[in-house]
């Protein structure tokens, strides 16, 4: 046999078919292949993804704990690469997430069913306590709304935002000013200079009443409500 001659065809060791010379990787000691290995580059990649899997599924304990133990190494490690190559993780995640959106989408699917009842668990715990903080942002907002529609009416200087309703909140410890109740369940944003009577609708001027002290002061002062209510005399 000649080995200067080239052989166009080789058959592959593994999954047995005749295939072209260009489609096996080189191997210099297969003299009688004119070079080529005995296994088709794809029958290669195949092989080595087996072998990887079962190497990873032999070591996935050992690699669990050496992770864990140093935990906080990795951690301090990815957030330095991080900070310095922001832009390229970015970009890189991007490219993943596309070129394997139905592959991720499966694992994410699969990961769902495995887990329906923890995570439904999950979320019907998160979207209550999100619905909670939303219900009070936007009371907080329409309160200060109104507060702002009833000083144009008035003509009355000032005004207040959300954050500044945050801040009584957090000042008066979540409870009423006149009976010092909770409000957290609800609570009315009150001028204690009625806005008919010349008051601001500055920060200066607001307190956190419970609806039932805000409705039964109404328009009154402040000072002739506390005595009304035998507070002061």
């Amino acid at each position: 046999m000649n080995d200067n001659v080239s052989i166009e065809l080789l058959k592959c060791s593994i999954c047995k078919e005749q295939k072209k010379a260009e489609e096996f990787g080189y191997d210099p000691s297969r003299v009688n292949r004119g070079g080529r290995s005995y296994k088709c580059i794809l029958c290669g990649k195949i092989k080595s993804k087996e072998y990887c899997k079962r190497s990873r599924e032999k070591n996935k304990d050992k690699n669990k704990e050496k992770r864990i133990a140093n935990r906080d190494q990795h951690k301090a490690q990815w957030a330095k690469y991080y900070s310095k190559n922001r832009e390229k993780v970015i970009a890189k995640t991007r490219a993943y997430q596309e070129y394997n959106s139905d592959k991720i989408k499966a694992r994410t699917q699969a990961y769902y069913l495995a887990n329906k009842e923890r995570i439904n668990k999950y979320n019907a715990k998160w979207r209550a306590k999100e619905r909670i903080t939303n219900l009070k942002q936007a009371r907080a907002r329409s309160r200060v709304i109104a507060a702002t529609y009833r000083s144009r009416k008035s003509s009355a200087s000032g005004k207040h935002t959300i954050e500044d309703i945050k801040r009584f909140y957090l000042l008066q410890k979540g409870k009423c000013v006149v009976c010092q109740n909770s409000i957290e369940q609800g609570y009315h944003v009150d001028h204690i200079i009625p806005l008919l009577k010349g008051g601001s609708n500055g920060n200066e001027n607001i307190q956190l009443l419970c609806p039932s002290c805000n409705c039964s002061k109404h328009t009154k002062d402040m000072t002739q409500f506390m005595r009304e209510q035998g507070f002061l005399l």
